[in-house]
């Protein structure tokens, strides 16, 4: 499982993302912030973007950055998106050329929301911001100049981690019909002794230093695994079919089990479902792609993809055999 000699390029030019958890969640912050930034190759022209605020159930002022595209019909559909960067690192900065990308591949009104770092939050007010983000979206389409038919959410690493659980309860408790969820190289299980977490181990866009740090974080003490709020797997049964999901792994990262088990917990629970694999990619293949042609050819049809996934109208009694029977396919 070699790494696209693209990427290993990458590395040599940039660096790795060294993390030996010496550093603290501040400094690990400024790191992660410019590291991200010799990735940063945005291209605004077909993008229009600008910030705003928004108030939580907690107090807590939100900024968030919309996406609409230049040449998009009137009122795209919602993507509400959540950004990875481990639990306590990533902003809409350090995203903010991926969000160009999948706004304008998409054709959507994609909505980013800054969330404040779970070293500052704690998971269950970061999971409850979350839901508030998707609600005050849907509530505010009008104002907003988006579609009101379908709400999209998505995220990456432990922003799809995210993404996936705010869409499920609120799907569950019926505050809001989430029609489909783009996860991006999901966390979702607080185990380091997967294959994949063993065999990259020391990834340089990913290690496992980095992973424990984010688990962490996340759990604040071992016994919060058991919450079904943050970990899916302990979610009781009956609320998990509730949100179609594409599921993303990239073949070269320490996370790609984590991905492939959220995959299977979804559609051995009833719901719609697809997986996509990028061979010899690794974890932040997407937010790389500027980087590599690669990278930038899955990640077009990962969009592609999704649009396809999402827009079907099917229900799930009626979808393709090889849905219904769990047959996860991969890009080539």
């Amino acid at each position: 499982m070699t790494l696209h000699p693209q990427l290993q390029t990458l590395v040599h030019t940039h660096g790795a993302l060294v993390d030996d958890t010496t550093y603290s969640a501040t400094e690990f912050r400024q790191r992660y912030s410019q590291w991200s930034q010799t990735l940063a190759l945005a291209d605004d022209a077909a993008v229009n973007f600008g910030n705003f605020r928004f108030t939580t159930r907690h107090g807590h002022r939100i900024l968030a950055r919309l996406y609409m595209p230049k040449n998009a019909a009137s009122q795209p559909t919602p993507l509400v998106y959540f950004h990875g960067g481990h639990a306590v690192a990533g902003s809409i900065d350090t995203h903010h050329t991926l969000m160009t990308t999948l706004c304008t591949q998409m054709q959507v009104g994609l909505v980013c929301a800054d969330l404040l770092a779970l070293t500052d939050l704690g998971w269950k007010v970061m999971h409850e911001a979350a839901q508030d983000v998707v609600q005050i979206v849907q509530r505010k389409t009008p104002e907003l100049k988006l579609g009101s038919q379908a709400i999209w959410v998505g995220g990456d690493g432990t922003g799809a981690l995210l993404a996936w659980q705010a869409a499920r309860q609120l799907a569950y408790t019926g505050a809001v019909k989430v029609d489909a969820a783009f996860l991006l190289c999901p966390y979702s299980k607080p185990d380091l002794n997967t294959s994949s977490q063993i065999i990259h181990a020391a990834s340089p866009f990913l290690s496992r230093p980095t992973i424990a740090r984010a688990w962490q974080t996340m759990l604040g003490d071992s016994w919060a695994a058991w919450r079904p709020d943050l970990v899916p797997f302990h979610a009781p049964a009956d609320t998990l079919h509730l949100v179609p999901s594409m599921v993303v792994g990239a073949q070269c990262d320490p996370l790609h089990d984590d991905a492939m088990h959220l995959y299977d917990l979804i559609i051995n629970n009833g719901a719609r479902a697809i997986f996509r694999g990028a061979p010899h990619m690794p974890h932040d293949f997407a937010r790389c792609a500027a980087h590599s042609p690669q990278a930038q050819e899955f990640l077009h049809a990962l969009c592609a993809d999704f649009l396809t996934f999402a827009n079907a109208t099917a229900s799930p009694t009626a979808a393709p055999a090889s849905q219904a029977a769990g047959v996860q396919t991969r890009l080539h």
